[in-house]
């Protein structure tokens, strides 16, 4: 599981933080091979490295800002995916939302 994840040993000082970082390496886990099974269904034989070196060209950015006028601003766009990007989105049926997301707070 650390080899597929890309994770490493850390050390906490508390009990509690243990048990939460094995659960969310678990999710992931079980996130990971759920991506590969779907494509290995749809025969797509590729590692999770392989799935990550593809994805990692795809990008959201967010830009923040406070007005003159008192309030802050947060732009959230994603970027187009290329080519081999949809098509694994295609494969697992993810939609890929194209628009700007705008939010506006009173400060």
């Amino acid at each position: 599981m650390k080899t597929e994840l890309g994770t490493k040993l850390i050390y906490h000082q508390r009990y509690g933080r243990i048990e939460v970082h094995l659960f969310y390496s678990v999710l992931a886990y079980a996130i990971l091979k759920s991506i590969t099974y779907k494509l290995a269904l749809k025969d797509v034989h590729i590692s999770w490295q392989g799935i990550k070196q593809i994805q990692k060209t795809h990008m959201r950015s967010d830009t923040m800002f406070t007005t003159t006028s008192g309030y802050r601003m947060q732009i959230r766009q994603t970027a187009q995916p290329e080519e081999e990007t949809r098509n694994i989105y295609s494969l697992l049926n993810i939609r890929v939302h194209k628009d700007s997301v705008s939010q506006k707070i009173r400060l």
